[in-house]
């Protein structure tokens, strides 16, 4: 089990100052901080590139977010998943994200600033959903790394998102297509799901397998 704090041997003084990077075009302050982050928590970032759009969009793929009373994302890193969230939900959807990362955050924030992210554990969900206003979700969308993650700490928050779901809600994440990851993610969804449909996003690096999981 890979520990989620565990640093990669990376030298972070030889990456570019960041109130040097206008002089730098072709290296991007977001993927400077994406880098730190990474280096920093690779457990809780899980990635080593931002997911593609192609993986966004079969991650939200028949989710009906136009009419749904409140979405939440969980870990949304760069925003790459929140993208194709915020396109589909409807006027009325309300939408907020959790993430614990806070070179992540300061990515998404610059990002999306009509939107709403909030630095804390996606296991306290039902805590930010009271907080708005609102008793359950009619969508949580995942791209923590939970094969990565402690397994109580995964247990934790997969429970939590099923108490957090309506009646028929869906609860969507992926991971990596490695049989190990694969195999350790479906055993951690089958304790606290029952209903779980899957698809592959072979247009993505790595390719990514999507479970969509139906509280019945």
């Amino acid at each position: 089990m890979a520990n989620p704090k565990k640093k990669l041997a990376l030298n972070l003084d030889k990456l570019p100052k960041l109130d040097k990077l206008s002089k730098l075009d072709n290296f991007p302050r977001d993927q400077i901080l994406f880098v730190k982050s990474l280096v920093e928590s690779p457990g809780e970032i899980g990635q080593v590139t931002p997911s593609s759009r192609f993986l966004a969009e079969g991650m939200v793929n028949n989710l009906d977010l136009a009419t749904a009373k409140i979405v939440v994302e969980f870990g949304p890193g760069t925003g790459a998943v929140t993208k194709a969230i915020v396109k589909k939900c409807g006027p009325q959807t309300a939408f907020f994200a959790l993430e614990t990362n806070t070179g992540m955050i300061t990515i998404w924030q610059r990002r999306f600033p009509n939107h709403k992210i909030i630095h804390d554990s996606a296991e306290n969900i039902s805590t930010h959903l009271k907080a708005n206003n609102f008793e359950q979700a009619d969508y949580i969308i995942s791209s923590l790394p939970f094969a990565l993650l402690p397994p109580d700490l995964a247990e934790r928050i997969l429970h939590n998102a099923y108490e957090a779901l309506r009646p028929d809600g869906v609860f969507v994440t992926y991971q990596y297509l490695h049989a190990r990851v694969i195999n350790s993610a479906m055993r951690l969804l089958r304790k606290t799901f029952s209903d779980i449909d899957t698809s592959v996003v072979f247009r993505n690096l790595p390719p990514a397998f999507v479970f969509r999981c139906h509280k019945r």
